[in-house]
């Protein structure tokens, strides 16, 4: 009888495996993740130069782990499993009250060469030399400089989680802290944010890493009063407010949970946005206004603010109220100024650099297109996890 248990064993162990491997060569491959919002890895091109330096392997090992039959389903009982053991976190997601999600550990930026990953650890060497790269840019050019790191989910929502909150501050304290000292004016949100998210306020989304309208707008009132423009602020409520529901961010899909209910994106408009134009690098018209919605049939919603990831877009008003020449602004950013270009283009025309994209001279842009200030907006995990702040010239 022991004999016929350990055969059946073997006998289901090989079903599955030798089912799973024939799936995997049957089923064809995906090029993109929709609920990761991601391209996939390819068939790896088998070359000597990759074995050599080992790179084959990696890149194999990338390819399995992407393509691995049913693997949605597969992250999603790992991350049932971590929870049901008492981690509280799922594939480096914090999961926390009333659904709160919030990624805690990252690929952090230690040199060209080398990262930690899957931390919470972060290099001060590298926020200083970010730091130190916007000062030189400051001194480079004769226009104001202002930089905004956007605060993470982590910190705003910290009382959400059981995480140290003394980490998350001294991150902020020691960034800004290094910005003050490169003679760069900074805007801190967090304790703002803070506040408001205690309060019941929703600046943050649950299920995605980046604010929501009303954070953005909260953003937008901060910089025009850090530059002095409080009399022109817009209030929220002159603005139509308009909702897509079943919204799940990035954060949701790398956690892997499905029983986290979905947000709701609010986006605002006015009566005139057809009268902002918005314009690739070549000239060429991406839309007018500043949401793309054909993004809400979608997964990727966020995106549908200023029409996702675009490497240089401008934005001109041409309505025929214009009255002169408007002054210019350079963003230098991330996602998260996609979302608050809506507000400032009211008193701006824009031009908007994607850091992440390469577009890291900003002195240059700011020349060319005879732009009045730079605002850097970045994500502090940005500011974490990549070098493009430090490229910053």
């Amino acid at each position: 009888m022991k004999k016929i248990s350990h055969i059946l064993t073997v006998v289901l162990f090989l079903t599955v495996i030798g089912g799973l491997a024939i799936a995997f060569w049957i089923i064809p491959d995906k090029s993109f993740s929709e609920n990761e919002n991601r391209v996939l890895s390819d068939f790896p091109t088998v070359s000597g130069e990759k074995l050599l330096q080992g790179e084959l392997s990696e890149d194999f090992d990338a390819y399995f782990t992407d393509q691995f039959p049913l693997r949605d389903t597969f992250l999603t009982l790992d991350s049932l499993t971590r929870l049901a053991l008492g981690q509280g976190e799922a594939s480096g997601v914090l999961v926390g009250k009333n659904g709160q999600l919030a990624v805690r550990k990252y690929n952090a930026y230690l040199s060209p060469t080398e990262r930690a990953h899957d931390t919470d650890f972060y290099s001060t060497t590298h926020l200083k030399h970010a730091a130190d790269a916007l000062g030189h840019l400051k001194e480079k050019v004769s226009v104001p400089v202002t930089v905004l790191p956007a605060p993470r989910t982590l910190d705003v929502a910290i009382s959400a989680f059981d995480y140290p909150e003394e980490m998350s501050d001294t991150l902020h304290a020691t960034l800004h802290a290094y910005l003050a000292d490169a003679g760069v004016h900074s805007i801190d949100l967090l304790p703002t944010f803070r506040t408001m998210y205690e309060d019941g306020a929703y600046v943050y989304y649950r299920t995605d890493h980046h604010w929501t309208t009303l954070g953005a707008y909260t953003a937008y009132k901060a910089i025009m009063t850090a530059w002095d423009m409080t009399d022109s602020i817009l209030p929220y409520e002159s603005f139509d407010t308009h909702t897509v529901e079943d919204f799940y961010g990035t954060t949701w899909s790398r956690a892997g949970l499905s029983f986290i209910p979905a947000d709701t994106l609010t986006y605002v408009t006015q009566e005139d946005d057809t009268q902002y134009i918005v314009r690739d690098d070549k000239g060429n018209t991406v839309m007018t206004g500043f949401v793309d919605p054909s993004y809400f049939a979608g997964k990727n919603k966020y995106g549908a603010f200023m029409s996702g990831t675009n490497r240089l877009l401008t934005v001109t008003y041409e309505g025929d109220d214009t009255e002169g020449e408007r002054p210019k602004l350079l963003i230098a950013r991330d996602s998260f100024a996609s979302s608050l270009a809506p507000f400032l283009a009211r008193h701006f025309d824009l031009v908007m650099v994607d850091l992440s994209g390469g577009m890291t001279h900003l002195s240059e842009y700011a020349e060319t297109y005879g732009c009045d200030r730079i605002l850097v907006v970045y994500n502090l995990e940005n500011f974490i996890t990549a070098d493009a702040a430090v490229r910053i010239d």
